[in-house]
């Protein structure tokens, strides 16, 4: 269980959410830049990106990727993309890295969706 803040109509938000699916942004420069980018002093926790469903969280001097949210600690309530749990209109879309095939057992330095296409 954590909490988030998220910009809405010029305020910061609080929001009691459970968190899935971490993943460290590599990129400090990214980080820096949307640090200096905000109209408010960013704080750990704080919500600063989006890239396909998930939310850049401000961790330090660096960032943490949250791919998804449950909105409550309760069994019935659904584990979705973060986006679809927690409005983010206020926040800016990250481009999406382009990644070349990793060799095995190595790791991306940034969020990235996984996906496979099978034709038959």
């Amino acid at each position: 269980l954590g909490v988030l803040r998220l910009p809405a109509q010029g305020q910061l938000q609080e929001h009691n959410v459970v968190l899935f699916g971490a993943c460290v942004e590599g990129d400090r420069d990214v980080v820096r830049r949307l640090h200096k980018d905000r109209a408010w002093r960013v704080r750990p926790g704080d919500v600063i990106g989006r890239r396909n469903g998930a939310m850049l969280v401000s961790c330090g001097e660096g960032g943490v990727w949250v791919s998804h949210l449950k909105a409550s600690p309760k069994k019935t309530s659904l584990k979705l993309p973060a986006t679809s749990v927690l409005p983010s209109a206020d926040l800016p879309t990250l481009p999406i890295s382009p990644c070349a095939p990793l060799p095995l057992g190595a790791r991306p330095e940034t969020f990235q969706d996984v996906w496979t296409t099978r034709q038959d």
